[in-house]
């Protein structure tokens, strides 16, 4: 489920943010444009989600409850990132806007419910097995 939000997330830096005509947010319409320095602001989604995605994929490999707090604290920074960015455009939202919303909803979802609900007994298996 955290996947889903990462690559929702990741998608909607390049489509359109807004669909309602004559309104107009900073930059050409996606998030990829939005800066007034240029990429910024959908380099640092992109950076913050494949950040994401390496941190839950080794929290996963190597079953470290450290690992997945740290996979849990930058993924809620990138969905509440994407979620307020959604909702900033909430008005006059587009395809960018709604798949970046949906996408925190997702992965700050998906990622709670696996380390509050799967990782307890992923680590309860792994030490019954040593």
């Amino acid at each position: 489920m955290a996947a889903i939000g990462l690559v929702l997330i990741v998608i909607g830096i390049w489509a359109a943010r807004t669909g309602r005509p004559g309104y107009s947010l900073p930059g050409r319409g996606t998030y990829w444009d939005t800066s007034v320095s240029g990429h910024a602001l959908g380099l640092l989604m992109l950076v913050l989600a494949i950040a994401s995605a390496l941190l839950i994929a080794s929290a996963v490999s190597s079953r470290s409850g450290l690992l997945a707090d740290l996979a849990l604290i930058v993924s809620g920074i990138t969905a509440g990132l994407a979620m307020a960015e959604g909702i900033a455009a909430f008005d006059a939202m587009s395809n960018g806007a709604w798949m970046e919303l949906i996408g925190g909803f997702t992965l700050l979802l998906g990622l709670i419910g696996a380390r509050v609900l799967k990782f307890p007994a992923m680590r309860k298996a792994s030490a019954s097995s040593d």
